[in-house]
């Protein structure tokens, strides 16, 4: 694992925790999109089932100046996510971790759409 992913994770972890020592955190419903080159991209929001693809003109405007990551990070996000609701004290309900395993499960659903994809896969 390369310096910076691991850094990226460290302090998504701290910012966690911080959080939710404080109080119950929402999660936001936001969209996510993966590039999927010449055809375009994919996106899917954290909260609701609600998917759609942008067409490469469209998303060659879009993207610019977007962060991007490996779709595989998301899923290690997600069992950082779930591993820090078992420990003592935290504030995760049930439907907390639901949402978790929601998002996790959309990512896999892009990351296998992608795979589908002979010229993405490498």
């Amino acid at each position: 694992m390369n310096p910076i992913s691991m850094k990226l994770k460290i302090n998504f972890v701290i910012l966690l925790s911080f959080l939710s020592s404080c109080s119950q955190v929402p999660i936001k419903n936001t969209e996510w999109c993966g590039d999927l080159g010449q055809y375009g991209a994919s996106c899917f929001n954290t909260d609701n089932e609600e998917t759609r693809d942008i067409p490469l003109p469209e998303w060659n405007e879009k993207r610019f100046g977007m962060l991007c990551t490996d779709a595989k990070n998301f899923s290690e996000w997600k069992k950082v996510i779930l591993k820090l609701c078992k420990l003592p004290g935290a504030r995760c309900t049930y439907t907390d971790r639901q949402k978790a395993h929601k998002v996790g499960e959309r990512i896999e659903t892009f990351i296998l759409r992608v795979d589908g994809i002979p010229e993405l896969v490498p």
